[in-house]
């Protein structure tokens, strides 16, 4: 004789297949300790995400030397900026407002950033300082080169 089917009557409960003597009722508190993980969890997320975003002050902008004309033979003015921030500022950065080159240097000549920058009478420099890789500080307002 072949085994009988078996049909559901819609709205029946069916009890759970139990193996090995595993209970129900021991699943709740595993169940309630993995949601109240979850929740802690997603609320310290929750909490750090805004401190990422939160706002710094803005750098000031570094202080430049007067600039001098052109060098006649090279094209090159001279532009001299303060490490403003001693312990941060790893780099300057000279901007050509007219013909978009700049130049960014590294090296310090008496706690000052040398810079050459191409540019020509009538032009104007902005000047930057970095502050590691991260960060940059405001720029100065247009300098005319005379």
């Amino acid at each position: 004789m072949e085994p009988m089917a078996t049909t559901r009557v819609p709205g029946e409960r069916r009890e759970p297949r139990r193996t090995s003597g595993h209970r129900h009722e021991d699943c709740f508190p595993i169940a309630l300790m993995r949601k109240v993980r979850a929740a802690v969890l997603s609320l310290a997320l929750a909490a750090l995400i805004p401190a990422c975003n939160t706002p710094t002050l803005p750098i000031p902008p570094p202080i430049v030397e007067p600039l001098m004309a052109p060098d006649p033979a090279t094209g090159l003015v001279e532009v001299r900026i303060e490490r403003s921030i001693p312990e941060k500022a790893s780099h300057a950065i000279a901007l050509n407002t007219a013909t978009q080159h700049g130049v960014i240097e590294a090296r310090l000549v008496d706690g000052t950033f040398l810079l050459h920058v191409p540019a020509e009478s009538g032009d104007y420099l902005q000047c930057y300082l970095l502050l590691g890789f991260d960060e940059i500080s405001q720029g100065t307002r247009p300098l005319r080169v005379p």
